[in-house]
């Protein structure tokens, strides 16, 4: 029985994986690789882009927690206060596979592009996204569980309902963390799998995407 191929283009050239008798090889194409990002997991009803009950963004927001780890495994010059760029994720997915983290690091930049695209969020007159791990010197993702739990339990008045600041970043915050791991979970076995590395609760310091 003669081995099938494909191309991956979500990993750097000069990757390879064999599986189900097919040999998949990365071609590295950052382009493509957000276009069946977009095709694959971006076209149910529930996603990001497409939920029913979403509300437009607008504002100031923080990308956090997989969105800084990338760059700090990537050892990218600004970790913070910057939003991730085309130029950053073709430069990255251009990467022999020899340069650890980019076999990993292509796919995970490809995603956040992909995702900030869906939710209307890049390039976009008024909104302004930029990668943060702590805000006024405290950990995000700690004020992120308060937050939630603060506004579940708040009654929410349907009638004249304004988006404030900290609904807002609440919001898109949870929508990220949620993205990458639903990513990880419903991903075809045509892309590529991203980071092999135990799940935390808030993700973990020595991986990208969990």
């Amino acid at each position: 029985m003669r081995e099938g191929k494909g191309s991956d283009p979500c990993y750097p050239v000069g990757y390879e994986r064999v599986k189900s008798g097919i040999r998949q090889t990365g071609s590295g194409d950052s382009t493509q690789c957000r276009t069946n990002i977009r095709s694959l997991l971006f076209q149910e009803t529930t996603a990001p882009g497409r939920y029913e009950h979403e509300l437009p963004v607008r504002g100031r927001f923080a990308a956090t927690e997989n969105f800084y780890y990338v760059r700090n495994d990537l050892k990218l010059p600004n970790k913070e206060g910057v939003c991730p760029t085309e130029a950053e994720a073709k430069e990255v997915c251009g990467l022999s596979v020899t340069d650890s983290p980019a076999d990993r690091a292509c796919f995970a930049l490809s995603y956040q592009l992909a995702f900030l695209g869906a939710l209307g969020a890049v390039d976009v007159p008024g909104i302004e996204v930029e990668v943060q791990r702590k805000i006024n010197g405290g950990d995000i993702d700690w004020a992120l569980g308060a937050a939630l739990a603060h506004m579940l339990s708040s009654r929410v008045e349907t009638q004249g309902f304004s988006m404030t600041m900290s609904v807002a970043l609440t919001l898109v915050v949870a929508l990220a963390l949620l993205a990458a791991a639903f990513s990880m979970v419903c991903r075809p076995t045509g892309m590529a799998k991203g980071y092999d590395s135990t799940p935390t609760l808030f993700g973990s310091k020595s991986t990208g995407l969990e």
